[in-house]
């Protein structure tokens, strides 16, 4: 992967990096321009390469060029003779500012290339990280699903496999779901029993404990409850063992009642 704006490698704003390189060159006139009287007439942009490599690595190239035009001038006007004049330069003086402009030059350039390649890395890594994390993020959406499949369909399997002991089901908050079994034990032979009106074959004392567990949601609910129910028939009442199974599907509460062999 190419990173096309390792250009963008200065953390400071313009106008931060404006005012620090620009503190930076001060500073370093200022030390020689101390040191003027000692070590005049040598080294007169020694300290500008150092202000300028510096700017280069803190604040990058652009501003590093400017001070080095800035740093000609003043070494040129103050630390060359005939000093604080711009007189016509000398061989030698032509000598000195082609010595400070090429190694200054080369200076800032390699710097800038080292720090750009540095923030390209930094920059890859964290491309690789991000992509890293959303490859965790997708296999653990992948074992959730899968996860979540697989309790369905055991549920799934678990309710065809006995499919025929069920007597009714309920899903969600549906209307309850009356299973053949309950035909055949309360004798009935109609077609349809509408809405509510498969609770007239459940005995009145038995009744309100089934609505209740029917009514418990999904994290509130025995996963398996045993309760006896006597069902009305046409001839008088039959007591059958039933079992209430509370599971999840889909992520709603699924309730199986079913009669116990």
């Amino acid at each position: 992967m190419r990173i096309k704006n390792s250009k963008y490698w200065v953390p400071y704003p313009l106008k931060k990096s404006v005012a620090g390189a620009t503190f930076i060159l001060l500073v370093s006139f200022l030390i020689r321009l101390a040191l003027h009287e000692t070590i005049e007439p040598y080294a007169p942009f020694h300290f500008f390469i150092v202000a300028c490599i510096a700017i280069a690595y803190l604040y990058g190239y652009k501003l590093a060029l400017w001070g080095v035009v800035v740093s000609t001038v003043l070494g040129g006007y103050y630390f060359i003779q005939p000093y604080n004049s711009f007189g016509a330069p000398a061989p030698s003086d032509w000598l000195q500012f082609a010595n400070f402009a090429v190694v200054t030059i080369v200076a800032i350039f390699v710097i800038e290339f080292l720090q750009r390649s540095i923030y390209s890395r930094n920059l890859l890594l964290k491309v690789m990280q991000s992509r890293y994390r959303l490859a965790l993020l997708n296999d653990n959406d992948q074992s959730y699903v899968a996860k979540k499949n697989n309790a369905v369909w055991a549920v799934f399997q678990k309710m065809l496999s006995r499919f025929d002991d069920i007597l009714l089901l309920q899903f969600a908050d549906a209307d309850v779901k009356l299973q053949p079994l309950f035909f055949e034990i309360c004798h009935f032979s109609g077609k349809v029993i509408n809405s509510n009106d498969w609770q007239y074959y459940i005995h009145g004392d038995d009744l309100p404990y089934l609505l209740q567990l029917l009514s418990l949601k999904s994290d509130e609910a025995n996963p398996e409850v045993t309760l006896t129910l006597r069902i009305n028939q046409t001839s008088g009442q039959v007591a059958r063992k039933c079992k209430l199974e509370s599971h999840i599907f889909f992520e709603q509460s699924l309730k199986v009642l079913r009669v116990v062999a």
